[in-house]
């Protein structure tokens, strides 16, 4: 049996469907480490096959596709192993000699990005929505078995060029933004956790934010048409519909509400994985609408104008404390720099969300012919099941069964949720393997997903320290929420403790006083909605969740990135 390295054991061989698992003989020969990458793959919750093999397969490609594309000097990506269905991460460190032929093609690589961002970036939105407008219409129950195989070959294309797009603009703004903060530190003696650079990151668009609005507008509507009381309850989605349908304003509030749907309900609260969409289920976004019905105005808008007014002023602050000949390229790093805290956030919808709920709504329909003709039992089989597998059903569906293939990666899924993966693998100290880790200087790890190490502060006496995702100090009562499904218990005016927060979390922000996050960094999803609801945001405090209870009175302090336990 396999030593877990947390004191049990692993007592099944991993199936290797995907062809990137972890072994660490092999993967521990040229490379010194590996990390767990709890975010992504919390302990009880691996991925199923089919997201395994796109993720590994799909992402790794993406980030060795920017590196290259961009010419990035110090990292050729993010590299993912599998290890019992959860995520291994490591740097790719580029030897003495690619950095130098790198260094030579940076800027040619990343002038691009610096020049000419929004048209790119817009773009290549533009291009994603173009399969999405495609593949929505796509008409699968009167499809041949072989325009169905076209289908998911389409859906795994799309799926490897959204990884593209994905990386390269996180990549290449992610670059730009730590040679902007390279520079701040050099000319400034400030980093991105200094309150003064935190104020250049907020008061911006997003696509999230965006979405909100509508969920508020949406809100609004039930009040204006008397339907209220139907929604003070906690019925799911199909439990309160049929009793929103018996009235005429009901009727047209589900008409507008589906309109929504349609548009921007392609998201799930499960951020990586084929989960259920709002598509299928819309429970989340009634809970939000719940959420939103305690307010008449919505409070990101209200904060805009003061938020952007903050953001210039520091911006002529800033400025003015450069030498004026320095200023001309300072002040373009800090416009694109800036541009990778609003993409950071933006980029979800067009991203991640749109093209895991899209996948999975026509694969369910693809598999409900599947299991019509008995090639699997149950339409969620499918995600039991890699693409060679799928298309080998589908070539001849009427005789092929897949019921063996599904049993046997559930039997290994539903033994993975039990095992719970060492933080690290490696032939070097912990502490030498996280220099590693960062020496590639990939933003989507120190300032997004993992963050910063937090540097011992002991004058502070504080109970947990962590990184300061936005400024100010609040005093509240903690609620410690482990997944959206649970965030119905949010009160006004609690201070949010959670392992990391996404998209489905956004709504929820304008309840709160604070925000504490196990993971994660300055330009985290918690750092930047905070900073655009002004509420203070400590990050990467590791132990949150297991420190914290429920009810208790904690204090959030964002300006030092400190959390004291009250109670």
């Amino acid at each position: 049996m396999e030593e877990s390295r947390q004191g049990g054991t692993v007592d099944h061989p991993q199936q290797d469907y995907t062809h990137y698992n972890f072994d660490e003989e092999y993967d521990l020969d040229r490379v010194p480490y590996w990390f767990f990458g709890a975010g992504h793959t919390a302990p009880g919750y691996p991925h199923k096959p089919l997201y395994e093999w796109t993720w590994v397969n799909h992402c790794n490609r993406g980030f060795r596709y920017a590196a290259d594309k961009l010419s990035l000097p110090y990292s050729l990506g993010l590299d993912f192993r599998s290890y019992f269905g959860y995520e291994l991460i490591r740097c790719g460190l580029p030897s003495e000699k690619v950095k130098k032929e790198r260094s030579s093609t940076f800027r040619e690589g990343i002038s691009p990005m610096i020049e000419n961002f929004d048209e790119l970036y817009n773009q290549s939105n533009e291009e994603l929505m173009g399969y999405y407008r495609e593949l929505k219409v796509f008409d699968v129950e009167n499809a041949s078995w072989f325009e169905l195989e076209l289908l998911l070959e389409r859906l795994m294309d799309l799926d490897k060029r959204m990884w593209e797009i994905h990386m390269y603009f996180n990549c290449g703004l992610g670059a730009v933004y730590c040679l902007f903060e390279d520079l701040c530190r050099e000319l400034l003696d400030i980093d991105d956790k200094h309150p003064l650079f935190l104020k250049l990151l907020a008061g911006f668009h997003n696509k999230g934010i965006e979405v909100d609005r509508k969920m508020f507008v949406l809100s609004q509507r039930i009040k204006e048409l008397g339907l209220v009381d139907l929604f003070s309850g906690r019925e799911t989605a199909s439990e309160l519909f049929p009793k929103v349908e018996t009235s005429e304003n009901g009727r047209q509030w589900l008409k507008e509400f589906n309109a929504f749907l349609w548009e921007d309900g392609w998201r799930s609260n499960l951020f990586f994985e084929y989960e259920t969409s709002w598509i299928e289920d819309p429970t989340p976004a009634i809970i939000t609408m719940r959420q939103f019905l305690k307010y008449d105005t919505f409070r990101p808008d209200e904060l805009r104008p003061k938020l952007e007014a903050e953001r210039k002023q520091a911006e002529e602050e800033i400025l003015s404390r450069v030498q004026p000949d320095q200023r001309a390229w300072f002040k373009t790093l800090m416009n694109v720099a800036q541009k990778f805290s609003f993409e950071n956030e933006d980029h979800q919808y067009y991203n991640e969300s749109y093209c895991f709920a899209l996948t999975r709504y026509l694969l369910l329909k693809v598999a409900a012919r599947m299991v019509a003709v008995g090639t699997l039992d149950e339409a969620e089989d499918i995600f039991f099941l890699v693409p060679e597998e799928i298309h080998k059903g589908l070539a001849d569906p009427e005789t092929y069964r897949l019921q063996h293939n599904v049993n046997s990666h559930k039997r290994q899924w539903e033994a993975n949720k039990k095992i719970v993966p060492p933080p690290f693998f490696g032939t070097v100290s912990i502490e030498e393997a996280g220099r590693l880790l960062f020496e590639g200087k990939e933003p989507l790890l120190t300032k997004v997903s993992i963050g910063e190490f937090v540097v011992p502060r002991p004058e502070l006496k504080a109970d947990l320290l962590g990184l300061c995702g936005c400024s100010g100090v609040a005093e509240g009562t903690a609620r410690v929420v482990m997944a959206p499904e649970y965030l119905d218990a949010v009160q006004p005016g609690d201070i949010l403790v959670a392992p990391s927060t996404s998209g489905p979390w956004t709504a929820v922000f304008s309840l709160l006083k604070g925000v504490v996050i196990d993971r994660g960094g300055t330009l985290s999803h918690a750092a930047i909605v905070g900073r655009e609801y002004g509420i203070p945001v400590v990050a990467n405090v590791m132990e949150g969740t297991t420190k914290i209870k429920s009810g208790q009175r904690i204090k959030v302090d964002g300006n030092v990135g400190a959390v004291y336990i009250l109670d």
